[in-house]
């Protein structure tokens, strides 16, 4: 698991008609489940569980392949692609998960060279994706928090629109520290941490 930090990055490469990813994951992180939306309508695009590679179980996914998961969506990939694609995973076994927004203009426009990912802080590589996270061992003393990285916004009293990648669970309620405005056109590719006070 990873310590909390203010903004975790995912990257994304678009070659031709591929799209491929790289979610952030420490090595105890496994991949159960993917899912593209289109960040405008809100419509879901594609449907992917339990990657079959090591490289998908560790984040490094290509949309739409359904030979890479046991069990995908009948979604055939847009001819063209909406203009924010909305990308998140879920960790297998658990409820956490991390995602980012994509604007796919900004993207196809950048130079990433290969064997790197576009992220809204310039290329980089899947190793510099994780080692965001600085990960540590999951066996945590009792009375610590426990690493989180949840999509979305549990509590109702937290703004609309409030996302979140990594954060820390503990008793206490739940926050946001960075609440986003709810309509993604405001702000296309930011989601930040959601953290529960210690």
């Amino acid at each position: 698991m990873s310590d909390p930090a203010t903004t975790i990055l995912a990257g994304i490469r678009i070659d031709g008609s591929r799209v491929s990813v790289k979610m952030p994951t420490c090595p105890t992180d496994e991949v159960g489940m993917v899912e593209v939306d289109d960040s405008d309508s809100e419509k879901l695009l594609w449907r992917a569980s339990s990657p079959k590679t090591s490289e998908g179980k560790r984040g490094v996914i290509t949309l739409w392949n359904a030979d890479d998961f046991l069990k995908t969506s009948s979604g055939a990939q847009p001819k063209t692609l909406p203009a924010n694609l909305d990308i998140s995973v879920t960790f297998a076994g658990v409820e956490d998960g991390t995602g980012d927004v994509f604007n796919v203009r900004e993207v196809k426009a950048a130079h990433v060279p290969d064997g790197q990912y576009w992220t809204r802080d310039g290329s980089r590589t899947a190793a510099r994706i994780d080692a965001q996270l600085n990960c540590h061992d999951s066996n945590q003393e009792a009375g610590e928090t426990t690493p989180i990285r949840q999509v979305g916004s549990p509590d109702p009293h937290e703004p609309r629109g409030c996302r979140a990648t990594r954060g820390t669970l503990s008793r206490s309620q739940m926050r946001c520290r960075f609440a986003v405005p709810a309509h993604p056109r405001e702000q296309p590719h930011d989601r930040h941490d959601l953290r529960r006070p210690a």
